[in-house]
């Protein structure tokens, strides 16, 4: 018999914090890119290529690399700490508005996903610890 995981909720809104099941949950602390470890993401909508580029730039820069194979995922587990970052080169605003609010009321560092036509066509995304802002976005924009 399958066993299932136990629920998760996570939540947030724009002056109301961010949880999960309830519980206040905040970004990693971390200062050093390398004690981090950083998902990165891969959309069918953007050359393999190109995350094959940001991995390696990531990697290059001492973090640890996962891919976990869920964008949202992802996001929201950068949200509650337990990732120090997710970066990916394209994903669509269903996959992560509701992270990007959790995420900026968790702490997270956090690009201008929400910018543009983002809703109709995605955009690049960063999430991370509040102090790998500055090398995180470079690692993006590379």
């Amino acid at each position: 018999m399958a066993r299932h995981a136990p629920a998760e909720v996570f939540a947030g809104a724009q002056g109301s914090g961010a949880t999960l099941n309830g519980a206040p949950i905040r970004a990693a602390p971390t200062e050093e890119i390398t004690r981090a470890i950083v998902e990165v993401g891969w959309s069918l909508r953007s050359p393999l290529a190109g995350f094959h580029r940001l991995a390696e730039r990531v990697m290059a820069a001492g973090a640890g690399l996962r891919c976990g194979g869920s964008g949202a995922l992802g996001l929201v587990e950068t949200a509650a700490g337990r990732l120090d970052a997710y970066l990916e080169l394209h994903i669509n605003a269903w996959d992560a508005a509701a992270a990007l609010a959790i995420a900026r009321e968790a702490g997270c560092w956090t690009t201008e996903f929400d910018r543009g036509d983002w809703l109709a066509r995605g955009n690049p995304i960063g999430f991370g610890a509040p102090a790998l802002g500055t090398r995180l976005a470079a690692l993006l924009e590379a």
